[in-house]
């Protein structure tokens, strides 16, 4: 391996390490629901009303039809695209840390590279953003932190590199911004 590649993955374990390593029990409550699918839901129930409210039927459909195809490229392709192409083991997977890693959430699937959480997460709040940017500065600012958290919280739990999160960030978040700048036209937020 090439000097920069051995420096490049040490400095992206040393990372993971440290942020892993400021948890605590306490926290640890806090960053599981972060990182819950379930959490969030409330969120998205009230992204869809708002969108209902402001553009009526015909433009829920046209989010529910963003969304769909949103979620199946960002969820789906960090997968299949990714993970079983790149096969990049998860660190809680890697022998040589796992005596060193907190745990709280267990382990997860096998592979790790691109976190689906931050592409998931990152292609919400890219479409949206791209959808009400023009008549609302604040409810994107929201979004991306909120997408922010939830990819933190993959780092502090032990189950995703930082480049895991970075690159499903990027991924995640320019499938939500090509759907949410295509979409504009189509539903009048």
């Amino acid at each position: 391996m090439s000097d920069f590649w051995t420096w490049f993955i040490e400095n992206d374990t040393n990372l993971l390490l440290y942020i892993n390593g400021t948890g605590s029990e306490r926290m640890d409550a806090f960053w599981l629901l972060v990182t819950g699918r379930w959490t969030w839901m409330p969120l998205y129930g009230f992204l869809l009303w708002w969108v209902w409210k402001k553009s009526g039927r015909r433009g829920l459909v046209g989010v529910l039809v963003l969304l769909a195809i949103g979620l199946v490229l960002s969820d789906a392709g960090s997968v299949w695209v990714f993970k079983n192409t790149i096969k990049r083991l998860r660190p809680c997977h890697v022998e040589e840390l796992q005596e060193v890693l907190r745990l709280p959430a267990g382990c997860g699937g096998l592979y790790g590279f691109i976190s689906s959480h931050a592409a998931n997460s990152f292609m919400l709040a890219g479409m949206f953003s791209a959808l009400v940017f023009r008549r609302n500065k604040l409810l994107p600012l929201l979004l991306v932190v909120w997408a922010t958290f939830v990819s933190y919280s993959r780092m502090y739990l032990g189950v995703h590199y930082p480049t895991d999160v970075l690159f499903g960030a990027v991924y995640g978040g320019s499938i939500g911004l090509f759907l949410g700048l295509r979409g504009r036209h189509l539903i009048n937020l």
